[in-house]
């Protein structure tokens, strides 16, 4: 297992492993059917990535394959530090990434990032909302504690950017709607693109 659970309850530490194996498959589904829709065959996966990112143009989902697929494997394999801020410096936020070095996330640009990633610092740090927040999304709370990691996880290894106002279900929507390219590097989106895959 890549993730390194550190002063967490019990409870928190069975929820992460949990969600640590839920991601992995769900982006490997995605990454499947992201494949299949580009060769021309018509998936529910096609409107997933029109939704959340603008775009079911061949080349956008062949990409969108390989940045799927390549997430998986690095979450499956690299070292990911996962521990709760001190209760006295916990914010009203999910959680945020602690990228130590810029350098730590230039690998995720280059062809091999399985190779270039080796001896790299990742880490997320859980806040408030992370801990009432529920473990999957459900009807009447889309911000769930898996739509987080994945939020996360694409800060530490696809580059994306919280972009401003452009957080939550909705606004998301109009994002893929209206500005597709800055859609497709809002963490958010792809929080919420990777939970239609669970």
């Amino acid at each position: 297992m890549s993730l390194i659970l550190s002063g967490l309850p019990s409870t928190e530490v069975t929820i992460l492993q949990t969600l640590h194996q839920n991601l992995i498959a769900a982006l490997r589904k995605a990454s499947n059917e992201m494949k299949l829709a580009a060769n021309g065959q018509t998936t529910q996966s096609t409107g997933f990535s029109q939704t959340w990112f603008g775009d079911v143009s061949p080349n956008w989902l062949r990409a969108l394959a390989k940045d799927l697929s390549k997430s998986a494997s690095l979450i499956n394999v690299m070292p990911i530090k996962i521990h709760a801020a001190p209760l006295s410096e916990r914010v009203d936020a999910y959680a945020c990434s602690l990228i130590k070095r810029k350098e730590d996330q230039e690998y995720a640009r280059k062809n091999n990032p399985l190779t270039i990633a080796k001896g790299k610092h990742f880490e997320i740090e859980l806040h408030k909302k992370w801990f009432k927040a529920p473990v999957f999304r459900t009807p009447n709370n889309p911000d769930s504690r898996f739509q987080t990691l994945m939020h996360e996880i694409s800060h530490i290894f696809l580059c994306t950017k919280d972009q401003p106002s452009s957080e939550g279900v909705d606004t998301c929507k109009l994002l893929a709607q209206f500005l597709s390219p800055v859609a497709k590097t809002n963490a958010d989106n792809w929080g919420y693109f990777v939970e239609e895959f669970r």
